[in-house]
């Protein structure tokens, strides 16, 4: 994902290919639903290995590609691919790269320092000013050009939109706003990657409001390109300051107060995928002086910097051998390696270029030579088990090439010794274990391994002279026990399963003896501990629960503790006076949804989600109303339940004078495992909640403001049915309730 819109396509093949069979018609490039190939050039390089496909245009933005290279392509000698090969990659959308403010007080500049800018980027820059006073130019060290797109209409200077395009980029440039005369004022620059880098600036429009929480910047003409950028600039000329909240579908770039002037600098944006007419609004939390503006931009090709040039072939190195380099007592029946730092041409390692000589021999050993699929590890297997006692040397050829054909230049040798021969009728000895001595969370279908020194004799490797037995057992555990071909690895398989979590003692009898009947002497013993057993998948557990309540506001703020990726969040919500819930939101960026209210009046008492969450440090959630309410909520986070379509049934219900209260009863719930969440809301007399038999209090909280009390209960089920939240009020009180299942 996030591929630039002027990327190249390439195809390495493992061989050179012919350059007749590789053309635009076996090399396509198509984006998703369209119905031809995206018009290009495609080349092979001199190497005959690696096909590009180059578009001739920019792709589109944001969108899915779907790359075939045809299976009738064919190598030199005209062997065919056999079976297409496809991938997909998505390319970039709009990137806002770096947002920077700044400030000045009564001074003709204002110097911004940004971060590191890359060319080709566009530079937007939102200005406001105290006095109204006009901007003669903006400037940066890098020499860029800019332009004023946008102005708002009562007062040009007042509040203004500039731009430079397809910048030339630098390292800690400058930009300086130059006003005419001295000025206080505020500015926020902003780098964006994807604008078009010709004639971008679409449409604008202006506002200014007095009194205001709720702001405006004004509806624009309508759009004339589907993806654009819609770049909201909004000051607050009073004195009073306050907290702006965008409204849904916009990001803050950046807040700035003027400790002078004391303006609110505010700048947020968002992206769109339809034309239309575009406006950059939200709310403000104190009634003020808003002077608004918005302009929209044409997203273009999102241009990365040109690639660098190819380096320069580099030479490989053998970066390690086996047996490593004066190894001594190495078994006569190794093989010998060489790993490589690239992958190698596997044409140029052969027997002669990779060799194995014992020491005073005039001939090399008889061997096989091997080169593995990624081409960096050469293997040479001897034919015969190795002389005793002898010193070898392994040689590998500076002739061989990487697969561009640069050769190693120098050959690379190393030399290691074999082990003694045995003595005759020398005792056996177990070399290796597995699972290895002490080895904790092996799993429960393992099998158990000896390996020999020597050939043993299979008739005493036997369920008697091998076993398998678990702490605190009687008897040893069920199994077959075999012998391999080299008479070297014997293995106990567990006719089932071994018990989770245990530990398991290994022992190899001291009777059993080797080819020659000579006996191992003394029992080998070695013990290993099982995995635990793997934890209920989907069991509901809940992880944190907290409460929260606000006085006539406009936001109701809920700090949680650490939250976990993946977890779900249900909120519950009482209010006082009915006012709607415009949005929930939270500092990690999670939506929410509302899955469940109170029918016969919804915004009482409502239930909310966020499902499959971003988990983080201390997040806030945040619910907003769409006018001042008083309301008291309980958000819980829940793991177990489903990311996709969790919720399932919900009843409400309300009652007057009651002491036995019910949420009523849901449809009948559609999976045999659910979460029953019970919201109820005492809105007369305070009293003392009793969840029935099932349920647990997950939080209560009373308003010290409107006196109400909101309870909220959980309980988990494992039988499909219709479900109510039920309990009883030490108070005969009037009580709304309502309940929503979870998968």
């Amino acid at each position: 994902t996030g591929v630039p819109a002027n990327t190249t396509v390439t195809a390495t093949f493992s061989k050179p290919m012919n350059a007749a069979s590789i053309i635009p018609t076996t090399f396509t490039l198509r984006a998703a639903g369209a119905a031809a190939n995206v018009p290009a050039i495609v080349t092979l390089d001199a190497t005959g290995t690696l096909a590009t496909l180059t578009p001739s245009s920019p792709l589109a933005l944001g969108t899915v590609y779907t790359a075939t290279v045809a299976g009738s392509v064919t190598d030199t000698a005209g062997t065919a691919l056999g079976t297409n090969v496809a991938w997909s990659f998505t390319t970039a959308g709009l990137t806002r790269v770096q947002q920077v403010s700044g400030v000045t007080f009564f001074d003709t500049t204002m110097p911004i320092n940004l971060g590191k800018t890359t060319t080709g980027d566009t530079l937007l820059v939102g200005v406001e000013t105290n006095n109204d006073v006009a901007i003669s130019s903006i400037t940066d060290t890098q020499g860029n050009t800019y332009v004023r797109d946008a102005a708002f209409a009562g007062a040009p200077n007042r509040l203004s939109i500039w731009r430079a395009s397809n910048i030339t980029g630098g390292a800690v440039p400058v930009v300086t706003i130059n006003f005419v005369a001295k000025e206080t004022a505020t500015a926020v620059v902003a780098e964006y990657n994807g604008i078009a880098s010709v004639s971008p600036f679409d449409q604008t429009a202006s506002n200014n409001q007095f009194g205001a929480t709720s702001y405006t910047s004004g509806t624009t003409p309508a759009t004339t390109q589907a993806t654009e950028l819609v770049f909201g600039v909004h000051m607050n000329r009073s004195t009073n300051l306050g907290t702006w909240t965008p409204a849904g579908g916009f990001t803050t770039v950046l807040e700035q107060d003027n400790a002078t002037s004391k303006h609110q600098f505010q700048v947020q944006d968002q992206f769109v995928t339809t034309t239309g007419a575009f406006a950059s609004t939200g709310t403000h939390s104190t009634a003020v002086t808003i002077t608004s503006l918005v302009a929209t931009y044409k997203v273009g090709a999102a241009v990365a910097p040109p690639p660098p040039p190819p380096p320069a072939p580099v030479a490989p190195t053998v970066t390690a051998q086996s047996p490593t380099p004066n190894a001594t007592g190495v078994a006569a029946n190794t093989t010998v390696t060489a790993t490589f730092s690239t992958a190698m041409n596997a044409a140029t390692i052969t027997t002669a270029s990779f060799t194995l000589t014992a020491a005073g021999a005039a001939a090399p050993v008889p061997a096989t030579v091997t080169v593995n699929a990624a081409g960096t590890i050469a293997t040479l297997t001897p034919t015969t088990p190795l002389a005793a006692g002898t010193v070898f040397t392994a040689t590998v050829a500076g002739t061989v090439t990487i697969a561009a054909g640069t050769p190693m230049g120098a050959n690379v040798v190393w030399s290691f010794t074999t082990a003694p021969a045995a003595p005759v009728n020398a005792p056996p000895t177990v070399t290796a274990q597995t699972p290895a001595p002490n080895a904790t969370g092996v799993a429960t279908n393992t099998n158990v391994t000896a390996t020999f020194s020597t050939a043993m004799n299979a008739a005493t490797i036997t369920t008697a002279t091998f076993s398998l037995r678990a702490a605190g057992a009687a008897a040893n555990v069920p199994a077959t026990v075999t012998l391999d071909a080299t008479g070297t690895i014997a293995t106990l398989t567990p006719t089932t399963p071994l018990a989770a979590g245990t530990v398991f003692t290994a022992t190899v009898a001291g009777t059993v003896t080797n080819a020659a009947s000579t006996a191992l002497g003394a029992n080998v013993v070695w013990s290993f501990t099982t995995a635990p057993a793997a934890p209920v998948a989907g069991a509901i557990a809940r992880v944190q629960q907290v409460s929260g309540e606000t006085f006539f506001n406009f936001a109701l703020p809920i700090t949680l503790g650490n939250t976990t990726t993946g977890h779900t969040l249900l909120v519950a919500i009482e209010t006082n006076n009915d006012v709607a819930i415009s949005s929930i939101t939270d500092s990690q960026g999670n939506t929410y949804v509302r899955d469940a209210v109170y029918a016969p009046a919804p915004n009482r008492v409502s239930i909310w989600r966020a499902s499959n969450i971003t988990g983080g440090t201390a997040p806030v959630v945040t619910i907003s109303f769409v006018a001042k309410e008083t309301a008291t909520a309980v958000v819980a986070e829940y793991s177990g339940l489903l990311n996709l379509a969790p919720f399932d049934q919900t009843a409400s219900n309300n009652q007057f004078g009651a002491i036995s209260y019910t949420s009523g009863t849901t449809p009948a719930t559609t999976q045999a495992t659910e979460l029953v969440f019970g919201v109820h809301v005492n809105r007369s007399g305070l009293g003392t909640w009793t969840p029935a038999a099932g349920f647990t209090t997950v939080l209560e909280r009373d308003n010290a403001t409107s006196k109400h009390q909101l309870q909220v209960q959980a309980s988990t089920v494992t039988a499909t049915g219709g479900q109510a939240s039920t309990g009883t009020h030490s108070t005969a009180v009037t009580i709304t309730s309502l309940v929503a299942t979870y998968k």
